[in-house]
């Protein structure tokens, strides 16, 4: 069986010229920016759930470390405080038992000096503003400045 003219879903009307084998443009293009702004939305959607699984596992690992660290301190202290009462004893075996322990004291004494010193010059040369990153932002600036005048 043919399909005549009187069986075509358009009646028998001949196309017009102007549509054939394709839509005006005008209404391609806004459904093509439609697609393009609901796919680019869909696609920031997707990069934030990303970056925010990655900053989950980041923060994980942070706790996790920072728990190991505070720990590790904490024995450390331990330890330091164990090992100066067996120096000091030691000594005492030398010196008189409190000749002993000024001299062990005597020495953590010193070197908390010597790290707040280090600390202290450290911070003097503490500097919060970011220049570096202010002055590549001024470089951009002129740059953005100059393409556009």
């Amino acid at each position: 069986m043919t399909i005549t003219d009187a069986h075509r879903p358009d009646g028998g009307r001949p196309p017009d010229p102007g549509t054939v084998g394709h839509e005006p443009a005008e209404p391609d293009l806004a459904r093509l920016f439609g697609e393009l702004r609901e796919e680019t939305r869909i696609l920031i959607g997707h990069e934030l759930e990303l970056a925010k699984a990655e900053l989950d596992e980041a923060k994980g690992h942070l706790i996790t470390g920072l728990a190991g660290y505070v720990a590790a301190g904490v024995l450390a202290v331990f330890a330091v405080v164990l090992l100066s009462i067996a120096a000091a004893w030691g000594i005492a075996e030398v010196l008189p038992i409190w000749a002993a322990f000024l001299s062990v004291g005597g020495a953590w004494a010193l070197l908390g000096a010597v790290a707040a010193s280090v600390g202290r010059s450290a911070l003097r040369r503490f500097d919060p503003v970011p220049r570096r990153t202010i002055q590549t932002l001024k470089e951009d600036a002129r740059w953005v400045r100059t393409l556009t005048s």
